[in-house]
């Protein structure tokens, strides 16, 4: 009714009824009835009102955003904020929850919108703490998909800071379940120098991650998309008889076997399957 009644009504009724929600903003953001009411309101404000309304929010701002509810206001507040003088005032209010937000089911929603609507210049916030918990951030459920929207979003110094945090846990992230298809987006990238780097991390414990899951499709992915030197180093690595037997009778390291053999050239490949032979009896 009251949605209708903006709608419809004169300057005056507008007035009216944000002078009356703006008593209770912070609540109703979070109401599943009253959110939508402040959702059109805010879609109505003048700059001064905006104003006003951050006033009272700013200080809420993470606890709404972490609702199911005012997440859905929150995002509607970035939508109306981003073309105004107020968008230094919402990054102040979000900044120091940012790794929070990432993990949140609700809040993850409002950071992927910050890097949608928001000015570019307006994005480093995101970015700088993103890279500083790298890992916290990359290893979780919804992390893990904030940190590959803010590699898209990024450029020169920002994404070359978020890249280098990534490349430098390498290690820990390739084991695990979420972290690992944030090392494999990296290696997507075909940036040569980030992809011998992650290399570089992994050469000398290829007999162990090749016989982890996670880790093995991660060893598969440097294989296929490293330049000519890694992917030599690899091979070598991967084709000694110490840990060769191992990952042969391994059901993640039999695959990454058969990924280093089909991008072998000679007379590597001949060296390597020379290697195998002498095992297959034991297979």
């Amino acid at each position: 009714m009251l949605q209708h009644k903006l709608e419809e009504g004169s300057a005056e009724v507008l007035n009216a009824i944000f002078s009356e929600v703006l008593l209770h903003i912070v609540e109703l953001m979070m109401d599943p009835f009253g959110n939508y009411l402040c959702q059109k309101l805010m879609e109505m404000c003048s700059i001064p009102q905006l104003q006003l309304v951050l006033d009272k929010v700013c200080g809420s701002l993470v606890k709404i955003s972490l609702n199911m509810h005012g997440a859905r206001a929150v995002q509607k507040l970035i939508d109306v904020v981003r073309s105004t003088p107020h968008v230094p005032r919402l990054v102040a209010a979000l900044e120091s929850a940012v790794v929070a937000l990432t993990k949140d089911p609700n809040g993850n929603h409002v950071v992927q919108r910050c890097l949608e609507a928001l000015p570019v210049e307006a994005h480093s916030f995101i970015f700088r703490a993103v890279a500083s918990e790298v890992v916290e951030v990359a290893s979780h459920r919804h992390g893990c998909r904030i940190v590959q929207r803010c590699i898209d979003a990024a450029v020169a110094h920002d994404r070359s800071l978020l890249v280098g945090a990534i490349c430098r846990s390498t290690l820990t992230l390739v084991q695990d379940p979420f972290g690992n298809y944030v090392v494999q987006y990296v290696l997507g990238l075909q940036d040569q120098q980030a992809n011998a780097e992650i290399v570089r991390c992994l050469s000398g414990r290829l007999g162990v991650l090749s016989r982890q899951k996670f880790s093995s499709n991660v060893v598969e992915r440097c294989l296929q998309l490293s330049g000519p030197e890694e992917r030599l180093v690899m091979i070598r690595e991967l084709a000694d008889t110490r840990v060769l037997g191992e990952l042969l009778r391994d059901v993640f390291g039999n695959y990454v076997v058969q990924s280093a053999l089909t991008i072998t050239p000679e007379p590597e490949l001949s060296h390597f399957l020379g290697c195998i032979r002498p095992l297959l009896p034991s297979l």
